[in-house]
């Protein structure tokens, strides 16, 4: 029943690992956009995208930031990085500007999409689209400016325990040194046994030494409940 921002329902989480492809780092991008075409490309299947942190993952990664170049103000927020697609597949509605799109590549603007929360939090609720996101670097590099293209609707990040955060996220396709393995939400309305068949199938036709899994998103969302499901059948006993 908790408003989490995102579709529980008719998502599976896809984790696949071409390791043993030896893949070189400068085509990796290539061939996580060509696998998420493939993958649409299924019959039953309604939209796809990767993602860096699975929601409700219980993993996390956060910096502090600050807006329009006022380092004076800087404070944390929680990061995630999607590539296009994303939100129309887990349902979370774009709420000003637009989504990532294939244009926002390496050779483009580095641009970002934030929430609600954050727009409450750094800009005092305005639409923040067209403002500049600064995040510290490593020792002796540049500070990283990320411009915003556009606010979605907040969305629950550990669990579903939170409060909602502030959360930016990045284009994947603008990830500099990406890993060889990824992460792809899937949406269908097709039941188990017909889907999964035909995403094995597609997966094997890319590489037969691709290791990879499927996790149905609500199973997700059931074990990041495991304590409060452990109290109720304790309370019920």
């Amino acid at each position: 029943a908790v408003d989490a921002g995102f579709r529980q329902d008719g998502v599976w989480q896809l984790s696949y690992d071409p390791a043993r492809m030896n893949l070189a780092p400068n085509v990796r991008l290539q061939f996580h956009r060509d696998l998420v075409t493939r993958i649409r490309a299924v019959p039953g299947v309604d939209a796809a995208a990767t993602v860096a942190i699975p929601p409700v993952s219980g993993n996390g990664w956060n910096n502090n930031v600050w807006v329009d170049g006022d380092a004076a103000h800087k404070d944390e927020t929680f990061f995630n990085r999607v590539g296009p697609g994303y939100f129309n597949t887990m349902g979370t509605s774009l709420l000003a500007g637009r989504d990532f799109t294939d244009h926002d590549n390496l050779s483009a603007t580095p641009v970002a999409l934030v929430t609600e929360t954050f727009a409450r939090k750094f800009v005092g609720g305005r639409n923040p689209v067209g403002r500049r996101i600064f995040t510290r670097a490593e020792p002796g590099q540049p500070d990283r400016v990320y411009e915003i293209v556009g606010m979605v609707r907040d969305v629950k990040y550990y669990d579903l325990r939170e409060d909602f955060l502030p959360i930016v996220f990045l284009a994947a396709d603008q990830e500099t040194d990406p890993d060889p393995d990824a992460t792809m939400v899937v949406r269908s309305t097709l039941p188990p046994a017909a889907l999964l068949p035909a995403l094995k199938e597609a997966l094997e036709s890319t590489s037969p030494v691709m290791t990879y899994h499927f996790r149905n998103f609500r199973e997700q969302i059931m074990w990041s409940l495991r304590r409060e499901r452990l109290m109720a059948a304790l309370s019920g006993l």
